[in-house]
Formats: structure tokens, C-alpha cells, sequence
């Protein structure tokens, strides 16, 4: 094979293997979406298996053996979100559902209840729980009080108990209805979880694996953990609470301006650092 013909196979090698690629993080970005974004892409079984794929491993893998992976967890063309904006805005224009009772097509904001006759409708899948909470777009930064009341309106409108006379069908819709309202506010009132949960929606799902490339947040973690499992003063625990809290709150504040800026790459990185620094917290709220 000549000089030039073989240039043009080798070029168009590459080219298969970039498209092949860029659609297997993209499945792993749409499963993301769906709440199984620790699952390979379809395809990816045998050697890879994808970003998705290489976070489930990372997970599974001592603090040592995650952070000799954590480089292959970023995604070399930058991360792009699986979706842009505008792609999501017209997938809210194509939104079509009817009511179940009297066939009244639904828009997008009647997640719960048919405008017309009034029928509890059945959960969507496709329901983001930013939409629960009638935002438009996801958003780290929230008022949780005012999150709270939202959840509290939701909770009596749609307690099962209510519709204990209603048919069979609305019966179980509400009961739907009030586990979807349940799981969103548990992801949205915790800053590490909401924080998850954002990129996970943008195909940054793979960031569960990462780890701390921080060497000096890496070295408090690793005396931290250290220092707690030893200690057993109420006194010393409350101190080194409060000093983690301070540093909690520090990270929450870049984490923060990160998403702001549309940085994901950055805003991973710092999820990583506050998934550990939260494991601090807890382990040592759990001896005091």
C-alpha cells in the first residue's frame, strides 16, 4: 500500500475510533439522566467499558489505587454537558402527555395534577427534581427554607392518605407522586448530593470515582481520618468538627462559584474534596 493510501486508512482509523468513543460517553451521559450512570455504556463490556465504567471501578478501589485512575475519570475533549440548553429546551417544547381521566394534553410544569378535572397524574420518568421544586433549570445554589415550604405544600397535596377514597388508579399515582417528592428533596436539600446531581444531568457522572488531587486537602483527609478513629474526648471531637466545618464551608463557597462560571470540571474536582471532607464529618458526628 502506498505512502498516501495508507495515510488516508490510518486517518480514517482514527476518525472511527473518536466516533466510537465520543457515542459511548454520550450513553453513559444519557443513562446518567436516567439514575444509571455507574452502568457501562452498551458495548463497553470487555476491555474499557468507558468512563462510566472506569468510575464503578475506581469506586470499588482502596484511596491508593483510585488515585492512580482518577486521570483516565476526566473526559479528554473538556466534558462536554450530553445535552446543550437549547437541545434541552426543545426537548421541554416536545414534551406531550394527556391526562389519564379526561384526555387533557399536559404541559410540561403539570407534573402532578391535570389542569381540568384536577386528577392526580402519574409520575414521569422523565421528571427532573429541579422540576419538582418548579425551577426551570438546575442550580447549586438554593434557599433551602424556601425549598422546605415547597416540599411541606407538596407533601399535603399529595399524601396518600387523602386520596384514601379515590380509585384504585389515582391511589397508586399519588403514592408515586409522593416518593418522587420524597427522593428530590433528599438530593436537593444536601449540598453533596445536589452537587452530584447536577453533574450527573450535565454527563459528568463519571466524577463519583475521582479522587482528591489536592496533596495538601489529601494529607488533612488522611490525618483526619487518623486523628478521629483515635480520639475518643468529646472535647477534641467538637474541635476537629468545627475546624472541618470551616473548611466544609470553604469548599461549599468555590463549589459554588464554580457552577456559576460553568466550570464542571472544576465543580467535580471540588464534589470529590467534599465527598471526603463530608465522610469526616460523619464519622466523627457518629462518635459524638
Amino acid at each position: 500500500m502506498r505512502g498516501g493510501a495508507r495515510a488516508k486508512v490510518l486517518a480514517a482509523a482514527r476518525q472511527a475510533l473518536l466516533t466510537t468513543q465520543g457515542s459511548a460517553w454520550e450513553t453513559a451521559a444519557r443513562d446518567g439522566a436516567a439514575g444509571a450512570w455507574l452502568q457501562p455504556p452498551a458495548g463497553g463490556s470487555g476491555g474499557g467499558g468507558g468512563p462510566a465504567a472506569a468510575a464503578a471501578a475506581a469506586a470499588a478501589m482502596p484511596l491508593g489505587g483510585a488515585r492512580r485512575v482518577s486521570a483516565s475519570l476526566r473526559p479528554q475533549h473538556n466534558a462536554q454537558p450530553a445535552a446543550s440548553e437549547q437541545q434541552q429546551h426543545q426537548q421541554q417544547q416536545a414534551y406531550e402527555r394527556t391526562c389519564w381521566q379526561c384526555g387533557t394534553r399536559l404541559t410540561a410544569h403539570d407534573l402532578f395534577f391535570c389542569p381540568a378535572c384536577e386528577s392526580v397524574q402519574p409520575a414521569s420518568a422523565d421528571t427532573q427534581y429541579f422540576q419538582v421544586f418548579d425551577m426551570d433549570a438546575p442550580r447549586f445554589d438554593l434557599e433551602i427554607p424556601r425549598l422546605e415550604q415547597t416540599y411541606k405544600g407538596l407533601q399535603r397535596r399529595l399524601h396518600p392518605d387523602k386520596y384514601s377514597t379515590a380509585s384504585p388508579i389515582e391511589q397508586e399515582y399519588a403514592h408515586q407522586q409522593a416518593a418522587v417528592i420524597n427522593q428530590a428533596y433528599d438530593i436537593l436539600k444536601r449540598p453533596l448530593r445536589r452537587a452530584h446531581y447536577i453533574l450527573n444531568l450535565k454527563g459528568f457522572g463519571a466524577c463519583e470515582g475521582m479522587t482528591i488531587t489536592d496533596p495538601e486537602l489529601l494529607m488533612y483527609v488522611m490525618e483526619a481520618r487518623e486523628e478521629v478513629e483515635g480520639e475518643e474526648d468529646p472535647k477534641r471531637l467538637r474541635g476537629l468538627l468545627d475546624q472541618n466545618t470551616e473548611l466544609e464551608g470553604r469548599v461549599l463557597q468555590e463549589l459554588s462559584a464554580a457552577f456559576k462560571a460553568g466550570d464542571l470540571q472544576q465543580a467535580a474536582q471540588l464534589t470529590t474534596q467534599l465527598r471526603y471532607i463530608c465522610r469526616i464529618r460523619e464519622a466523627i458526628v457518629d462518635k459524638l
